[in-house]
């Protein structure tokens, strides 16, 4: 499935943002922030280099084949429905959306203890809720766009100093399993609202797909000034 330009501006306000003359993002404004008014989210904070990253890798490699793949930042819903509860710009609950295939999440972790090899990458409770709620669009939401979606999960680590991260991509719906309360027991890993967080493993045999010594460098660029 593939939608035109018309058709996503038809269902969502698209929202464009491009690079500076330096090869730099700017921030965007979250109209609920601090006190619940309106917040300014500097470059760095908005990630969009790793998103960049992800979406080059994706597509050089073939990874969902030749399928669409459209980064959520830019489309917000025009309906007070599944299309404004998920997509909501730079503050969707997802990353990127393959029309009629699947939800992907991206998480970055520069830190060792956010993914160490021998346990996994430790999602925390927000991720948690967000994957839970992505899991349940095909049930309360009809649209041919999303339902019996897919969900994946990619990490994106630097597990050493370097100009290189690993990228490792997580089939969640093959490798955890959403019960209807904490207790209930599974074979799977196990994702559930009340829980403050999981460790997933981000090693080869648990991942559809897995890229080592992927260059960040001209990447990163695009949200912080290096000095170096």
């Amino acid at each position: 499935m593939k939608i035109s330009d018309e058709q996503l501006k038809a269902l969502f306000d698209v929202k464009e943002y491009p690079l500076d003359d330096k090869g730099m993002y700017d921030g965007f404004e979250k109209p609920f922030g601090k006190n619940f008014r309106p917040e300014w989210i500097p470059r760095e904070d908005t990630w969009w280099w790793v998103e960049d990253l992800v979406f080059d890798l994706l597509k050089k490699e073939k990874v969902f084949g030749d399928r669409q793949i459209i980064p959520t930042r830019h489309l917000t819903g025009k309906k007070i429905d599944s299309h404004k509860l998920f997509f909501k710009g730079a503050l969707s609950k997802m990353d990127f959306w393959i029309p009629g295939y699947a939800f992907i999440e991206v998480k970055y972790t520069g830190k060792s203890e956010r993914g160490q090899w021998w346990q996994g990458y430790k999602i925390n409770h927000g991720a948690i809720n967000s994957l839970c709620s992505l899991n349940q669009t095909y049930m309360h939401y009809s649209s041919d766009l999303w339902k019996n979606n897919k969900l994946f999960l990619i990490v994106v680590h630097k597990p050493d100093l370097g100009d290189r991260v690993s990228v490792s991509i997580i089939d969640v719906l093959d490798k955890c399993d959403f019960p209807n309360s904490r207790d209930e027991k599974t074979d799977k890993i196990k994702l559930h609202g009340g829980l403050s967080s999981v460790f997933i493993s981000v090693d080869k045999g648990n991942c559809l797909a897995r890229f080592d010594d992927v260059p960040y460098r001209k990447y990163h660029k695009r949200c912080h000034e290096e000095k170096y």
